[in-house]
C-alpha cells in the first residue's frame, strides 16, 4: 500500500474521524494506519470563506418529486422538467420519462448530461435525486482533510423524517473505491505491457507518480481521442467559481473539444 493509499484509508478510519487513533497518533499529519506507523504530510484546502449555497434553488422537494412525476407523466415524456439549479455553475437536475420510467439527469447548461439513473418508486426517486443534487449542485470545500458543506443548504432536500440522508463520506467512498479499481487496473496493464511478471513487481519498480501519470494520460486519451465515457468520480474545480463540484465522468467534454481543434478538415 503507497503513503497516498495509507492517507485515504486513514481519512476514512473511524478511528481518525472520531480523534482517537488506536496507536495515539495526530491524524492527518501522522498516520498509524491502526498497524504500522508511517509519517505524512497533507495539505488541506482551506475553506473559502464566501462558500454557501445561496446559488442552489430546488423547486421540486426530492420528497414530493415521484408524486409530481405521477401526475406530470404526459409533460415529463416531452421536455426535461426542471427540478434544481444552481445558478452560478449552471448545472442543473432534471427529470424526464424514458420508456414509462423516471430518469434523473445531471446536466451544465446546454450540455449533454453527466449523469443518468433511473428511479423505480418514491424512495429511490428521492434518494437519487437527493444524492444527484449533493453531488452537482452543492459547492464544498476541504478543512483539515475532510469535505465541509455550506451551512444555508437549501430547503428540499430532506426526506420525510427531515434528514438529509446522503453523507459526504459516500461521495468519497465512491472516489477511493473506484481510485483502487483503476489503479489495480492500469498496473496489470503495464506489467503486460513491460514484460514484468506481475503488478507487485509494477509497484515496485517505477514510483507511483509514473504509474498515476500514465493512468491520467491514458484515461483522458480514451476520452478525447476515442469519445469514451470514462467512469471516475472526482471533485474538480469549477473554472468559473473556483467552487469544488463532484463529477463522476470528468473527462465529458473533451471529445467535443478535440473535434472542435481539429476542425473539418476541408478547410
Amino acid at each position: 500500500m503507497t503513503v497516498l493509499e495509507k492517507l485515504e484509508r486513514m481519512e476514512t478510519c473511524a478511528h481518525c474521524m472520531t480523534g482517537d487513533c488506536a496507536l495515539g497518533y495526530d491524524a492527518p499529519l501522522n498516520c498509524g494506519n491502526c498497524t504500522e506507523y508511517i509519517s505524512v504530510w497533507h495539505e488541506d484546502k482551506e475553506a473559502d470563506d464566501n462558500m454557501d449555497a445561496s446559488n442552489v434553488k430546488i423547486y421540486i422537494p426530492v420528497a414530493e418529486l415521484w408524486s409530481f412525476y405521477l401526475q406530470n407523466v404526459s409533460r415529463c415524456e416531452k421536455e426535461m422538467v426542471l427540478v434544481a439549479e444552481n445558478t452560478d455553475t449552471e448545472y442543473a437536475v432534471y427529470i424526464t420519462d424514458e420508456d414509462g420510467t423516471l430518469m434523473l439527469s445531471a446536466c451544465k447548461g446546454d450540455e449533454s448530461p453527466e449523469y443518468e439513473e433511473y428511479a423505480m418508486n418514491a424512495d429511490d426517486c428521492a434518494n437519487t435525486a437527493r444524492k444527484m443534487m449533493l453531488r452537482y449542485l452543492i459547492p464544498v470545500s476541504f478543512v483539515n482533510g475532510r469535505m465541509v458543506m455550506p451551512d444555508n443548504l437549501p430547503e428540499g432536500l430532506e426526506d420525510e423524517d427531515g434528514e438529509i440522508g446522503l453523507s459526504q463520506q459516500d461521495m468519497e467512498d465512491e472516489m477511493y473505491e473506484r481510485e483502487d479499481e483503476l489503479d489495480l487496473a492500469i498496473k496489470d496493464f503495464l506489467a503486460v505491457v513491460l514484460q514484468e511478471p506481475d503488478s507487485d513487481r509494477v509497484a515496485a519498480n517505477y514510483e507511483q507518480s509514473f504509474i498515476d501519470e500514465v493512468l491520467d494520460d491514458f484515461l483522458r486519451i480514451l476520452a478525447k481521442d476515442y469519445c469514451c465515457e470514462i467512469f471516475r468520480p472526482m471533485f474538480i474545480e469549477d473554472a468559473e467559481t473556483g467552487s469544488e463540484i463532484y463529477t463522476q465522468f470528468p473527462y465529458e467534454g473533451e471529445a467535443d473539444e478535440s473535434e472542435a481543434e481539429g476542425g473539418d478538415g476541408d478547410a
